[in-house]
C-alpha cells in the first residue's frame, strides 16, 4: 500500500499543572516549549549549570555521613512526563492518519479504551474509502493546562490546530495526482484524559470542548 512518513509535528506546549497534595494554595507551572512529535517525542529542558563545590571542612570529630533525602515526586515532574506523553500521542496519531491500512490504534491509545473503539471505528473507514492525512504547516497542538495530575491519571487541556489535508487515493505508486477531499483548517479544544500503564502514559476518552473553523488558535 502507500509507504510510510517520517513525520515532524512541532507541538508548542505552555502548561499550568495543579499543586500536590500538601501545596496550599495549590501552584501552577508553566512550561512553553516546543516538542518534535515524532515516534520518539522528547521533553522539554532547560540547561542547568552546576553549584560551585564547597571546600572540605576539616573538624576533629569525624561525623557518620547523612544520606542523602530521596527527592519527592513533585507535580512538575508529572507535567513534563505529560510533555511527552501529548507529543507522543500526537506523533502516532498522525503516522496513522497518513497510512491508515499500516496502523497499530495500540501506540497512541489505552486498549479497550472508548478511544481505541473510535478510531478503529474511523480507519476501517480511511481504509474502505481509500482516505488518508498529509500533514501541513499550519497544523500545531498546544498543550494548554492539566486539570488533574496524580501518579496514574492525568486531564490535560489542548489546542488542535488542524490543518491536514485529506486526500483520496487513486491507487496508483505517486501520490501528486491524488484527489483533495478536505483542506479546511479548524482549531478544537479538547480535554483529554491520560492514564499511566506499563507501556506509558495512553490516552482513555476524549472530550471537545469547542471548535473553531478557519482558526490558528483556540482563543483565551
Amino acid at each position: 500500500m502507500h509507504r510510510s512518513l517520517l513525520l515532524l509535528l512541532p507541538i508548542t506546549l505552555g502548561l499550568t499543572a495543579c499543586a500536590g497534595a500538601n501545596a496550599s494554595p495549590p501552584a501552577t507551572a508553566g512550561l512553553p516549549a516546543t516538542v518534535p512529535a515524532t515516534e520518539a517525542a522528547t521533553t522539554p529542558h532547560a540547561s542547568s549549570t552546576a553549584p560551585p563545590t564547597s571546600q572540605a571542612v576539616t573538624t576533629t570529630t569525624a561525623l557518620p555521613p547523612t544520606a542523602p533525602a530521596e527527592a519527592p515526586t513533585t507535580t512538575i515532574d508529572l507535567a513534563s512526563e505529560m510533555v511527552t506523553a501529548v507529543g507522543t500521542y500526537i506523533a502516532a496519531r498522525s503516522a496513522c492518519t497518513a497510512e491508515p491500512e499500516a496502523c497499530d490504534v495500540s501506540t497512541f491509545v489505552a486498549p479497550g479504551s472508548e478511544m481505541e473503539a473510535a478510531w478503529l471505528d474511523r480507519f476501517r473507514d480511511r481504509v474502505e474509502t481509500q482516505l488518508y492525512a498529509v500533514r501541513q504547516p499550519v497544523s500545531n497542538v498546544v498543550v494548554e493546562k492539566a486539570l488533574k495530575l496524580s501518579a496514574d491519571s492525568a486531564v490535560v487541556t489542548i489546542c488542535d490546530i488542524d490543518g491536514d489535508w485529506v486526500m483520496r487515493s487513486n491507487d496508483t505508486p505517486d501520490r501528486e495526482d491524488d484527489a483533495v477531499v478536505n483542506d479546511l483548517l479548524a482549531a478544537t479544544r479538547r480535554e483529554l484524559t491520560f492514564v499511566r500503564n506499563e507501556h506509558g502514559w495512553l490516552p482513555t476518552s476524549t472530550t471537545q470542548i469547542l471548535q473553531l473553523p478557519g482558526a490558528h488558535t483556540c482563543g483565551a
